[in-house]
């Protein structure tokens, strides 16, 4: 009897198993990769930070600016002078998609942190703190990451704490790691 249990839980495991390999084998054969490269429209071949929006839309940070992805085609996004709306020259550090259907991009230059939003319904980008350190008042920070919550609240972690930003009220906190205390 003993035997026989054991042989059952034999064919039992290789049947499961087998299936299981089937399976993802199957989904594994739906799987369409694709390498791109500036040859196909990307605006530079280092990528720093990639983000699937809620619409399907890749969207690539790059040394050399902001790429969307549609599947088919790139859209580059970078600067440019003539226009103010533009995102600045710069390495952007972070990039999220809120339930509002905003990316948030985060950049800093100079220990300086800033936030845009960009819209892609409009295609506009807004720039958030056009003075130094409007999110994060220690000017000796160094990005660590952003996040959105479901109020819409954006999270930038630095070196020396946590920053929240309203984008409703246009209220800046800072939560430091030595008092913890808000600012």
């Amino acid at each position: 009897m003993r035997h026989f249990h054991y042989c059952l839980l034999v064919w039992l495991f290789a049947f499961h198993f087998h299936e299981a390999r089937a399976q993802t084998n199957s989904i594994l054969k739906e799987l369409r990769m694709e390498h791109l490269t500036t040859e196909q429209g990307l605006a530079s071949n280092s990528v720093t930070k990639i983000l699937q929006d809620s619409k399907g839309f890749m969207w690539f940070i790059t040394t050399n600016g902001l790429n969307r992805y549609d599947g088919y085609n790139f859209k580059y996004y970078g600067y440019n002078a003539e226009d103010a709306n533009s995102i600045t020259a710069g390495w952007f550090y972070g990039i999220i998609d809120n339930k509002n259907a905003t990316i948030w991009l985060s950049n800093m230059q100079l220990r300086h942190l800033y936030l845009y939003s960009f819209l892609p319904a409009t295609e506009e980008f807004k720039l958030y703190g056009d003075q130094p350190n409007p999110i994060n008042s220690d000017g000796n920070s160094e990005y660590q990451g952003i996040a959105s919550d479901s109020s819409g609240t954006l999270w930038i972690a630095t070196t020396t704490g946590l920053s929240s930003y309203n984008p409703k009220t246009k209220n800046p906190q800072l939560y430091t790691h030595i008092t913890g205390t808000q600012q």
